[in-house]
């Protein structure tokens, strides 16, 4: 019975689980960025390929693996067929999201030149995962360095005291 409810309690509960893990300290972050990239990747190389905007925002939703991003770009979308700009409906609709891919957004707008912008949006996005990726790595590498040390410190003093114990017992 819960091997077959458990995949569904999974779905309904899903787009919460996803909200959760956007709003995780430090990997939070780094999930963004990385949905973001693949949102934005995809709807450059779209638009570049003569795709109009409202199909290509269509395609580029779907790619993004995160339910409670998926709806809140289905809500920019609706903005933009209403007629406003793309930068203001993602400015309002989508929290956290990075300044500088903002700036580059409005300057295609302003430019006629979207695809292009999309794309270095999603270049921008890729360093800064890389360097979100190395900073994570170099931290983790300190943690270990403490924790094995730590270990091995316990270790050592779990060996020497019954010795240094022995050494300084008095004889009655």
């Amino acid at each position: 019975m819960l091997s077959f409810s458990l995949p569904v309690l999974i779905k309904r509960k899903r787009k919460l689980v996803d909200k959760i893990k956007l709003r995780i300290p430090i990997l939070g972050e780094l999930l963004l960025y990385t949905e973001l990239l693949y949102f934005f990747e995809t709807l450059g190389n779209l638009l570049k390929s003569g795709v109009p905007l409202g199909e290509a925002v269509d395609f580029s939703i779907n790619t993004l693996g995160n339910k409670n991003l998926q709806e809140k770009f289905w809500e920019v979308k609706e903005d933009i067929e209403r007629g406003e700009k793309f930068t203001e409906a993602l400015l309002k609709k989508v929290e956290n999201i990075p300044f500088v891919v903002v700036q580059l957004i409005k300057a295609g707008e302003k430019s006629g030149n979207l695809s292009s912008m999309f794309l270095k949006s999603s270049n921008f996005l890729k360093k800064e995962i890389e360097i979100k990726i190395k900073n994570l790595t170099s931290l983790f590498e300190s943690i270990t360095m403490i924790a094995v040390g730590s270990i091995i410190g316990f270790i050592i003093i779990s060996l020497l005291l019954p010795i240094v114990e022995i050494s300084t017992v008095k004889k009655f």
